[in-house]
């Protein structure tokens, strides 16, 4: 308001000398002083809103100090009195704080531009007096800004209105801030999963170890629910546990609240096994429906801690990866059983004794269904005879009581039944704890049955209780059933008319039909195919081309599959030329298939090589 005041009076000590004089330059000092009013109450406004800094009072005393010298000049006084041009410099100095530096010179430039107003050169006095303004405006420093704190007595009303809404915007951040810590390490998690179940396997033991892994545990255990829902199965297993909890199933507490279920669970492991570390249960959930359990152990209470508050916040994303296991797996063991029962009906025709059937259905079986044991058991009269086996040794039918007696003689005159013992440990069927000491926690024994005939046996047995469920043991009995005819045509009481034959049909065959080809169909590089990528990688390869081959089989001619996995195809009434040309078909066609490895992430370079030969009625013996 002060400067207000001031620059009115300024404006009006400009007009009245300039009115009283009635000279030439009226009508600039009208308009000058008009402009000079109108930013004065600008300046005001702009203060009076806040707007005002140290930078528009500087601009301001620069003008002010301008418009005087012109005033000064005007009134004749400027050599005397052009001095006073540094009263606005020195006052936006002391009282707003501008910086002197930068407003000498915009006041010493108008100062000595003002003479032009007269049409005459500046006076040596002028130029004296605006070299003082330049000099006393670098000698200044602007006065320090003070900031004064005021304390503004509020009422507890007041008080309290800005204390809840402190507190609701504390919460707030809070829960956002829990929300992203959650966020974090579910991301965390599923990230460490998807990376390295790829190169474990995705299935439960390969989920297990991955967990195991990101949550730096010494031990973890995944429980899912088997066929019936009453009892949890360990599916996937990872450190260095008791043998007790790695194969023994628990109950399951259907109907309880989850803390419930938690203490049950973990009270069933501390009955089954000693454990030295701390540990704990967690339930898993799919979309909200509990299906199975995961039990985390870890050597201190503080590292279980962390890893139980991961595995909590990552509860979704670990239960969509345990269904997502179970499907796959139920998946894969159709496709592998239904690969295996082609197996066994392709692998007859082609196998001249018992042993390499059974032994090539014993090993096909034994990685079709993921499990611990397998073997083939022929009877010969009241003797067994073993023709294969594959994985450890399980004599589990030595320890299990019938009403007639133990062990083979007491199956036999129980009726040569099958027998499913899904828990050998709790089932009163199995001599005491026999079945612990050879790892045997699940055992099937399906008879090898040809209408009322039985020839043997096939016996499975894994490491876990309720390792063979439902799906898993009616794949078994197909497999059985299909066995038992294969083993049934190779004795000569079953005769079919179909496309495949052993190498004595063939011969007896040709025979009869002599005019045709031989086409012979061999892999290349076979031996070092199967160091590259082992034998089961490579019998399903065959198996796979196997499929395609015997598809183009023309009618009324025969194919032979021999041990070693070549074949020879007898094409009848086929000359050398149409011969060459299904060999050919026979061979691209092998090219396009895609053959990969067991987990699926490597190609195998598979191909097939044809060789043709004629057949006239002259050559009548063909050799093995």
């Amino acid at each position: 308001m002060v400067e207000l005041v001031g620059r009115l009076i300024l404006m009006a000590g400009g007009l009245a000398s300039a009115g009283l004089r009635q000279g030439p330059t009226w009508d600039l000092a009208w308009r000058a002083m008009l402009f000079f009013g109108a930013y004065s109450v600008m300046l005001y406004l702009m203060e009076q809103r806040g707007l005002r800094n140290r930078g528009v009072s500087g601009l301001a005393a620069s003008l002010d100090g301008v418009v005087l010298a012109i005033l000064l000049q005007d009134a004749g006084q400027i050599e005397n009195f052009g001095f006073l041009t540094l009263a606005p410099l020195i006052w936006a100095a002391t009282r707003h704080g501008s910086d002197p530096v930068l407003m000498a010179p915009i006041i010493a430039a108008g100062l000595v531009s003002s003479a032009n107003f007269r049409n005459s050169n500046p006076s040596t006095l002028l130029i004296a007096q605006a070299a003082g303004v330049l000099i006393a405006g670098l000698m200044m420093k602007p006065a320090r800004a003070q900031t004064i704190v005021k304390e503004v007595m509020s009422t507890p009303a007041v008080q309290e209105d800005m204390t809840r809404e402190l507190r609701v915007q504390l919460r707030d951040a809070l829960v956002e801030l829990s929300a992203s810590e959650t966020r974090a390490k579910v991301d965390s998690l599923a990230g460490h999963l998807a990376r390295t179940l790829p190169a474990r396997g995705a299935d439960h033991n390969g989920l297990t170890h991955a967990v195991a892994e990101a949550l730096g545990l010494s031990g973890a255990l995944i429980y899912t629910r088997d066929e019936s829902g009453e009892r949890l199965v360990v599916k996937g297993a990872a450190g260095t546990l008791p043998l007790e909890l790695q194969t023994i199933g628990i109950e399951w507490p259907q109907g309880q609240s989850e803390a419930q279920m938690k203490t049950r669970i973990q009270s069933a492991i501390r009955n089954l096994a000693e454990v030295d570390t701390c540990h704990s249960v967690r339930v898993i959930r799919d979309q909200g429906v509990p299906i199975g359990a995961v039990a985390i152990f870890h050597p201190t209470i503080h590292g279980l801690e962390e890893a139980l508050d991961q595995l909590e916040a990552a509860d979704e994303v670990l239960g969509r990866f345990v269904a997502q296991a179970e499907a796959r797996n139920a998946e894969a063991n159709r496709l592998a059983v239904a690969e295996l029962l082609y197996t066994i009906a392709a692998s007859a025709p082609g196998t001249d004794d018992t042993e390499t059937l059974s032994g090539r259905i014993c090993r096909e079986t034994f990685a079709a269904v993921n499990v611990d044991h397998v073997s083939i058991v022929q009877l010969q009269g009241n003797q067994e005879r073993l023709l294969a086996r594959e994985g450890a040794e399980s004599r589990m039918l030595d320890l299990i009581e019938f009403p007639s007696g133990t062990g083979y003689a007491g199956w036999v005159a129980a009726g040569r039944e099958e027998v499913w013992i899904d828990d050998c440990l709790h089932d009163s069927r199995v001599v005491g704890r026999e079945a612990l000491k050879r790892r045997v926690g699940s055992f099937i024994l399906i008879p090898l049955r040809n209408a009322e005939r039985v020839l043997g046996y096939i016996s499975v047995a894994t490491h876990r209780a309720g390792g063979l469920d439902a799906p898993t043991v009616g794949h078994l009995r197909v497999i059985a059933g299909e066995t038992a005819r294969a083993l049934d045509r190779m004795s000569g009481r079953v005769r079919e008319t179909e496309g495949l034959a052993t190498p004595n049909e063939l011969r007896k065959f040709i025979a009869q039909a002599p005019q045709g080809c031989l086409v012979y169909l061999d892999v290349p590089r076979r031996e070092k195919m199967i160091e590259k990528y082992g034998r089961p990688a490579f019998d399903r390869a065959i198996r796979q081309l196997a499929l395609r081959v015997r598809a183009l089989v023309p009618s009324g001619s025969l194919i032979c599959r021999r041990d070693d996995g070549d074949y020879i195809v007898f094409l009848r009434g086929q000359n050398e030329e149409t011969a060459r040309v299904w060999a050919n078909e026979i061979v691209a066609t092998a090219a396009l298939v895609p053959l990969t490895t067991l987990d699926g992430r490597n190609r195998m370079p598979m191909a097939l090589r044809a060789k043709v030969a004629t057949l006239t009625p002259q050559k009548d013996r063909i050799p093995a």
